[in-house]
C-alpha cells in the first residue's frame, strides 16, 4: 500500500507544478510591465526612433 501514496505524491507533485507554471504564464502575459508590447520578453519595443 505504500507504493500508492508515493505515487499519489508524485502526481500532486506534477498537478502542483503544472498549475505553478500555468499561472506564471498567465501573469507573465497581462503583466506589460518593461517589455514593450511584446509579452515574449524579447527586447522590442513599439517606441518608434
Amino acid at each position: 500500500m505504500d507504493n500508492v501514496w508515493v505515487q499519489y505524491a508524485f502526481i500532486a507533485f506534477l498537478f502542483g507544478f503544472a498549475v505553478w507554471y500555468v499561472v506564471k504564464m498567465v501573469k507573465k502575459s497581462f503583466s506589460s510591465g518593461s517589455n514593450g508590447g511584446c509579452s515574449k520578453g524579447c527586447g522590442c519595443s513599439t517606441d518608434k526612433k
